[in-house]
């Protein structure tokens, strides 16, 4: 068995003499306090807590990707280029009859109101402000109205003593959206 280490033998100080110190000694001593402190006030900074600052490339990544991609979607969406909605539509020829159709009974509408206003039909379109292009107006008697418009070669005639029903057809449908 390994026998622990014997202690070394210290001079008794009771009652002897210290040794005296020599200027020597004295800078030694307060170069090594001064050392100790140092490594103290070190020790103390660099273990302190810190707070760790994450990394800003993944905030950085992100905005760069992000902002010309919504600035390339608005610029979609607003510009609508062919090459991302294809080319424009136009709508068929029967929806364009029927839109055309529905703005005349809306147009007849405005001129009844202006004769429930005045207690008259107006003598012409230019009364009822902004008309419908292409649609002519012709006051037939002080009871009776015609609405006119040319879809290709055919006439399209509103009369205010004809059946609206009859007048309009499928329209509705179209108008909204249920007869394509």
């Amino acid at each position: 068995m390994a026998q622990p280490p014997k202690p070394t033998p210290r001079p008794a100080t009771a009652g002897a003499a210290a040794p005296k110190a020599t200027p020597r000694d004295v800078e030694r001593a307060i170069a090594l306090r001064d050392v100790m402190d140092h490594a103290v006030r070190v020790q103390k900074e660099t273990s302190g807590a810190t707070p760790i600052r994450g990394s800003r490339a993944p905030l950085i990544g992100a905005m760069t990707l992000c902002v010309p991609l919504i600035a390339f979607c608005v610029y979609s969406y607003v510009a609508r280029p062919e090459y991302i909605w294809g080319p424009p539509t136009a709508p068929s020829p029967v929806q364009q009859e029927a839109g055309l159709r529905f703005g005349m009974y809306l147009l007849a509408q405005r001129v009844e109101s202006y004769r429930a206003q005045h207690g008259r039909y107006p003598e012409s379109l230019a009364a009822l402000g902004d008309g419908l292009e292409g649609v002519s107006y012709a006051l037939i008697s002080e009871a009776v109205f015609e609405l006119r418009a040319m879809r290709g070669e055919t006439p399209i005639v509103l009369r205010s003593d004809g059946a609206v029903d009859a007048f309009l057809g499928t329209a509705p449908d179209f108008i909204q959206g249920g007869g394509r």
